[in-house]
């Protein structure tokens, strides 16, 4: 005979035991959220019968959970109760009993209870911890730095300018400002060495003849398909000087799918100025670089535009007048440009609650 504290309070009943489970489920979770889960929350529908040979009877007293709150409340699951959420019939109705994990019938209730602790905690128990105050951290990855410059802002920053004190991973203490300097110095030691990516190139196309706006805007859009660019003419006597600033990465893809970019060798260059001279007939290509990421954009576009005195025509057709039209136009490429950079160290900060 199977031990009436195994199976107390199971429903014999011909309803669906998935709905009743449902039900129960909600009911727990609003009990234990509520702090209510103590000894009087165990309800068996018929008194415990004696127990069988070789199965001991289950105490009455209530074991406290293993799987506690951080906050120090206490949670109490009583025997009767861990054992009703460790059955799971699934014969149907007037068909008999079978239980899920049948071993579980012929070990001591203690044991069961045991292996039920060891368990990963329930929705219910985890509901409960957070309802009595216990605090899940919060990670956030703030930012990256690279560059000693950066690096040492970045501990300045966290510092207050050197007044607190900054705890390192071996216990010891770095206060000042001449302390962090130092620190930043020994990191940068052995800080990698990888270069930034190489993302905007400017170059001068020196034509023969007279160069429209429109016949350049042409013939750049042939040559420069899926990169970013702008442009400006100036003339030289009988000849004209197109100067150019474009972003290395092009948004059209090979036939291996690859997305096509302008690298700083000479395979890749020459295919450019071979592409230049097809739309350009005669012209005479002179690269003069390539700088990272937005900033450098930036620098090149006010470079081109003479601090904003030249008008610049971008290839969208856009017309740039002005320093601020110049910066705000790198940065519309930031995404285009698909820049990488060293990241030597990043700034995390955790949050949690602390309950008085």
């Amino acid at each position: 005979m199977i031990a009436a504290g195994v199976f107390d309070g199971l429903d014999f009943a011909a309803r669906s035991f998935r709905l009743l489970a449902r039900r129960e489920a909600f009911r727990e979770a609003n009990e234990v959220a509520a702090g209510l889960y103590d000894e009087a929350s165990a309800r068996s529908s018929t008194k415990p019968q004696s127990p069988s040979r070789g199965v001991p009877a289950a105490s009455t007293a209530p074991r406290l959970a293993s799987y506690l709150p951080a906050s120090g409340s206490r949670i109490v699951v009583t025997p009767e109760e861990e054992e009703r959420r460790r059955r799971r019939p699934v014969a149907p109705a007037g068909a008999g009993i079978v239980a899920a994990r049948p071993v579980l019938a012929l070990q001591s209730v203690g044991a069961v209870q045991e292996a039920y602790a060891a368990e990963v905690r329930s929705v219910e128990v985890k509901r409960a911890a957070l309802a009595m105050g216990s605090q899940a951290a919060v990670v956030k990855l703030a930012s990256f730095a690279n560059g000693r410059a950066r690096v040492s802002a970045l501990l300045t920053y966290q510092s207050h300018d050197g007044e607190e004190a900054l705890e390192r991973q071996d216990g010891s203490y770095v206060q000042g400002r001449e302390a962090i300097q130092a620190l930043v110095a020994r990191w940068q030691e052995d800080a990698p060495t990888r270069e930034p990516s190489k993302d905007v190139l400017s170059f001068t196309l020196t034509i023969d003849g007279e160069v429209s706006q429109k016949d350049a805007q042409a013939a750049l859009a042939e040559a420069l398909a899926g990169h970013r660019y702008a442009f400006r003419i100036e003339e030289e006597g009988a000849s004209s000087r197109l100067h150019v600033v474009m972003s290395a990465a092009s948004s059209q893809r090979d036939e291996q799918g690859r997305a096509g970019r302008i690298y700083d060798n000479k395979k890749s260059l020459g295919a450019l100025e071979s592409r230049l001279s097809d739309s350009f007939e005669g012209a005479t290509f002179q690269s003069h670089g390539f700088l990272h990421g937005v900033e450098g954009a930036s620098v090149r576009l006010l470079r081109l535009s003479g601090k904003g005195k030249q008008t610049v025509i971008t290839s969208k057709g856009k017309v740039l007048t002005g320093e601020e039209a110049a910066r705000s136009e790198a940065k519309s490429w930031r995404r285009e440009l698909r820049s990488t950079s060293q990241r030597e160290v990043a700034h995390i900060i955790f949050f949690s609650q602390t309950r008085h």
